[in-house]
C-alpha cells in the first residue's frame, strides 16, 4: 500500500510520460516581483507551506488548511512521537497572516505531512530539530502566496480547498460490497491507500507546484491519478471537472489540458496497471477503513474545538454575522445551516467553514 506520490516516484511510464506535459497549455501570468534565487528549504515544503497558507489567507480555517499536518501529527503520535499533537497545535497557534513569524511556524507545522505521506520514512528519520527558513526563503513564500491569491482571482473560486477519494459517507451496504468486489474503497484501492489533492473549480481539478522547472510527466500522472480516483469515488464533486490544471507560483504559470484529449486507453491503463482497480481485495476493508477514517476521526477530536447548536450566533470571514438555524450530524461533522444578515441562508459543513462562534450578541 502507498501513496498517490510514493506510486507516482516509482511508477514506470512510457517514453514521454502517459501523459505528455507538451499536451498541457501554457499561461504566463505577468508579474514584476523577483523572487530570491537562493532558498534554505526543500521545494516540497516550500510548495506545501504556499498552498497550506494560500487556503488560510483565502479562509479556510487553519485546522482545515493544514488538514494533512493535523492528520500526520496524529499518525506521528500513534508511531510513539508522544506528543506530536501538542507540538502541532502549539505551531497553529504561531499561525496568524503572513508575518514572518507566522511562515517559520507553517514551515514546522508541514514537518508533519511525511507521518502521512510517508509514515515509516518519517518515523525513521525523525527528527525534532528542523531547519527554519532563512529570510530569502521567507520573502519568496509571502510572493508566492500573493500570486496565488492573484491567480485564484483570475481562476478561481475554488469549490474545494483540498480533496479526498473516500466514498460518500451515505453510501448504502450494497454499494460498498460492490467497491469491495471492484478492489476499492471509494478512489482508493490497495495499491494506492492514501493520496489528496490541492483544489477544485467548478470544472478543473488543479494542482500547485513550486519546482524551478516546467511541467514533468511525474507531475501529468499524478493529476491523471486524481481525476480517476475522484470519478471512481462517486463523490458528486468530480462529475463536472473536464480540465486538469497545474498553478507554479514559482514560475507563474499555468498549465491546463482538457481531460477530452486523453486517450481512453491510457486512461484504462493508469486504472488497471498503476492504481490497481479491479484486482482481487484481500480482506482489508476495515484495515482500509480505520487507516482513512480513524485519523480523520481523531484529527477532529484533537483539533476541532467548535460545534454548533441551533441559536447559536456565528461569524463568517466572508458572509458575516449570522445565527444557527439548525444543525445536522454527518459523518463526524455537522451541517450548520445559518441565516446571516447579509446573504441570508445558506448551509456549509462546520469543519470545513470558516466560521467563529460569538459568545455574546
Amino acid at each position: 500500500m502507498a501513496s498517490v506520490t510514493e506510486i507516482v516516484r516509482t511508477a514506470k511510464q512510457p517514453y514521454g510520460g502517459f501523459i505528455k506535459p507538451s499536451l498541457f497549455k501554457e499561461v504566463r501570468i505577468s508579474d514584476e516581483t523577483e523572487l530570491a534565487l537562493t532558498e534554505n528549504l526543500s521545494p516540497a515544503t516550500v510548495g506545501m507551506v504556499v498552498d497550506y497558507m494560500t487556503r488560510y489567507i483565502m479562509g479556510a480555517k487553519l485546522t482545515d488548511a493544514f488538514r494533512i499536518s493535523c492528520m500526520g501529527a496524529m499518525y506521528a503520535k500513534n508511531l510513539g512521537y508522544t506528543d506530536a499533537v501538542d507540538v502541532a497545535k502549539s505551531f497553529l497557534r504561531k499561525i496568524k497572516g503572513l508575518d514572518n513569524e507566522s511562515i517559520v511556524y507553517a514551515c514546522r507545522m508541514v514537518w508533519f505531512d511525511a507521518y502521512y505521506r510517508v509514515p515509516m520514512w518519517a518515523k525513521q528519520h525523525e527528527s525534532r530539530e528542523k531547519n527554519d527558513p532563512d529570510a530569502h526563503t521567507v520573502t519568496n513564500i509571502r510572493t508566492m502566496i500573493n500570486r496565488s491569491v492573484s491567480f485564484w482571482n483570475k481562476y478561481g473560486p475554488p469549490t474545494k480547498n483540498g480533496f479526498t477519494f473516500e466514498p460518500m459517507p451515505d453510501s448504502s451496504e450494497e454499494e460498498m460490497k460492490e467497491m469491495t468486489k471492484n478492489g476499492s474503497y471509494g478512489g482508493y484501492t490497495y495499491d494506492v491507500d492514501r493520496g489528496d489533492g490541492d483544489y477544485l473549480t467548478e470544472d478543473t481539478l488543479w494542482d500547485y507546484k513550486v519546482s524551478k522547472n516546467k511541467l514533468t510527466s511525474k507531475t501529468t500522472l499524478q493529476l491523471l491519478m486524481y481525476w480517476i480516483m475522484g470519478v471512481h469515488s462517486g463523490r458528486p464533486e468530480f462529475k463536472t471537472i473536464n480540465k486538469l490544471g497545474v498553478f507554479n507560483p514559482r514560475l507563474n504559470t499555468v498549465y491546463i489540458l482538457d481531460v477530452s484529449d486523453i486517450p481512453e486507453d491510457t486512461i484504462r491503463t493508469v486504472e488497471k496497471n498503476v492504481i490497481g482497480y479491479e484486482k482481487p481485495m484481500p480482506a482489508r476493508m476495515s484495515t482500509m477503513k480505520m487507516l482513512f477514517e480513524e485519523p480523520v476521526q481523531a484529527r477532529k477530536r484533537e483539533f476541532v474545538t467548535n460545534r454548533y447548536e441551533k441559536g447559536d450566533i456565528v461569524e463568517h470571514k466572508v458572509f458575516g454575522r449570522g445565527r444557527v438555524l439548525a444543525v445536522k450530524a454527518a459523518a463526524g461533522d455537522q451541517i450548520v445551516e445559518i441565516n446571516f444578515e447579509k446573504v441570508g441562508v445558506k448551509k456549509t459543513m462546520a469543519n470545513f467553514a470558516p466560521l467563529t462562534k460569538i459568545t455574546e450578541e
